[in-house]
This record gives structure tokens, C-alpha cells and sequence, in this order.
């Protein structure tokens, strides 16, 4: 059993992640921590890159706060979190391979897939898994859009 308000969590949250967001953000720009234009981009102009670490932090205390109340699986949530949000972070700053990009997104949704413990037949839990890899993919390519 969660002891503690899910909304008082949630509420708790964003507000940390809006603040930790926006600080990144003035800390990017401020120590020069951008996303350089390139043939790829969206955007013309060198974009601040790292705010993800304004959702990260709040969730690995969620997830941390759930662990240490009692839910095993949010463990595994919290190692996946930490693995994807270290290579993203790796590739933000220094451009990480797409291999690696997606064997550390691999590894972390295999996880989380398999600690859940779900009563389903191995090709449901696969296809599972590629959907979550598939969202992950899915979400960074949105979020790689930097500036708009």
C-alpha cells in the first residue's frame, strides 16, 4: 500500500519540475549547454538542451519515494529511469551513438517489463516492450524538436 496523496504528489511534482525546467533552461544558456542547429533541427538558433533533468530529478524522488514505501516494482522504474535518462543526458552533451541510445532504452524497458510480472504470454510482453521503446523513440524525437 502508497501511504500519501497521489495528488499532493502529482501537485508537488510539477511544480518542482516547472522550477528545475526553467532553471535549467537559464543554466543553459548561461554556461553555453546548447543544441547547435544542424541538418536535422527544427530550430535556426543554437536552443538551450539538458531540461530534461527538471523531469528527472522529481521522478527518480517519486519513484524513490514509492520503493522506499513498500512498492518493489518501482525500483525497477527507478533503475530504468536513471539508465535512459544518463544516455539521453550522454547524448545531449556529447552525442551518443544511436546503438547505444537505443540498447540503454532496450535494456531499461525490458526491465521495467519484466518487474512488473504481468500474466500475459512472451509475445504480448515483446510487443510490450516495443511499444514502450517505440514511445520512448517517439517522445525524445518530439522533444529533439528543440524550440518550438
Amino acid at each position: 500500500m502508497v501511504s500519501g496523496s497521489a495528488t499532493g504528489y502529482l501537485i508537488a511534482g510539477f511544480a518542482i519540475s516547472a522550477a528545475l525546467v526553467f532553471l535549467m533552461l537559464r543554466a543553459g544558456r548561461a554556461m553555453n549547454i546548447l543544441a547547435v542547429p544542424n541538418a536535422r533541427s527544427s530550430h535556426v538558433t543554437p536552443t538551450p538542451t539538458a531540461g530534461g533533468l527538471g523531469f528527472v530529478i522529481p521522478l527518480l524522488g517519486f519513484f524513490g519515494m514509492l520503493y522506499l514505501d513498500g512498492l518493489a516494482v518501482a525500483l525497477a522504474f527507478l533503475l530504468g529511469l536513471v539508465l535512459v535518462a544518463a544516455a539521453s543526458l550522454w547524448d545531449d552533451l556529447a552525442d551518443l551513438s544511436a546503438g547505444l541510445r537505443f540498447g540503454c532504452q532496450t535494456i531499461a524497458v525490458a526491465l521495467i517489463v519484466w518487474q512488473l510480472d504481468l500474466p500475459w504470454p512472451w509475445y504480448l510482453l515483446a510487443l510490450t516492450g516495443l511499444v514502450l521503446v517505440w514511445h520512448v523513440n517517439l517522445f525524445n524525437f518530439m522533444d529533439g524538436i528543440d524550440g518550438i
